[in-house]
């Protein structure tokens, strides 16, 4: 499970391993279904999901069109019962690959955010997330 404070302090190759990560769920989720119904769901999502890659790319970078290809491959091959493990496996080798990118500390890549912290605590098995208020917080024109 994905939650606020991960894609609120996440870098910009952070949050492009969290789009894998979605991506990587609902095909796994697809795989391990039977029904039809409820795995063409899943597949949609993963086609929604390579949308959001495909329309991140910077085609300005040579490597863009070799992971376009990549990504058009794997749509083709969410079309298949057969091609979803093939799916799975190309997209953790490529989130694994951007997991390796050298990253510096940089600042998130939502700015201005709050500071949420989670953890668990004394409820339980629940995850809480505890928000700090900042009054200098939104869009800053």
């Amino acid at each position: 499970m994905i939650t606020v404070a991960q894609v609120t302090q996440a870098s910009d190759v952070e949050l492009l391993c969290i789009t894998f990560d979605l991506f990587l769920e609902s095909v796994q989720e697809a795989i391990d279904e039977d029904d039809i119904e409820i795995k063409k769901k899943h597949i949609n999502h993963c086609r929604e999901v390579l949308k959001v890659l495909v329309n991140n790319l910077d085609m300005a970078v040579p490597l863009a069109q070799d992971l376009f290809d990549l990504y058009v491959y794997v749509q083709k091959l969410l079309v298949s019962k057969e091609g979803l493990a093939e799916a799975h496996r190309i997209m953790a080798r490529i989130k694994d690959g951007f997991e390796h990118i050298p990253q510096d500390k940089k600042p998130s890549a939502v700015e201005n955010a709050q500071n949420i912290y989670a953890g668990m605590t004394y409820s339980g098995s629940q995850l809480n997330e505890i928000i700090m208020e900042n009054s200098n917080r939104g869009f800053m024109a």
